[in-house]
């Protein structure tokens, strides 16, 4: 009788530990199947919008990524020229788009690590490219439906 409760035991821990051990893109309920069609999101923090984003759904693939706006503290980077100060900005946000086009909408978690996406993170483009702002904008592009 002890080996069977043992053995039990030891079935229900590791059913409880495998659960745990599901990755993000498996249980995000924000990215699982969206219809196809075109979507825009925005971020927006202190009273400024900062990222408004449009992409559309094809197959669940992403497609037709831009930006809208991209904007910090006043500072509109989609007007930056090369050569500019902000031109590393706006070039990064760039690979971000290129990155996730044509990719599954879960490729959207892997901004939270924008150094694994973005080729030149440096000390100054470190500070602005964030990922969970253009994740945010996404999922509020797909909570909103179908623009």
């Amino acid at each position: 009788m002890k080996k069977y409760l043992i053995a039990a035991m030891v079935l229900m821990l590791a059913a409880m530990l495998g659960m745990g051990c599901t990755s993000k893109r498996a249980v995000d309920p924000a990215l699982q199947i969206h219809p196809d069609g075109r979507y825009r999101g925005v971020y927006g923090d202190g009273g400024e919008q900062q990222i408004s984003i449009e992409f559309h759904l094809k197959d669940g693939l992403l497609t037709k990524l831009s930006f809208r706006h991209l904007q910090y503290k006043g500072k509109d980077y989609r007007r930056a020229k090369e050569g500019d100060v902000d031109w590393p900005v706006l070039r990064q946000h760039g690979m971000v788009l290129a990155y996730l086009e044509g990719k599954p909408l879960s490729a959207v978690l892997d901004l939270y690590n924008p150094g694994n996406v973005v080729a030149d993170v440096d000390g100054f483009s470190g500070a602005t490219i964030r990922g969970s702002k253009i994740i945010s904008a996404i999922r509020d592009g797909l909570n909103r439906g179908i623009y």
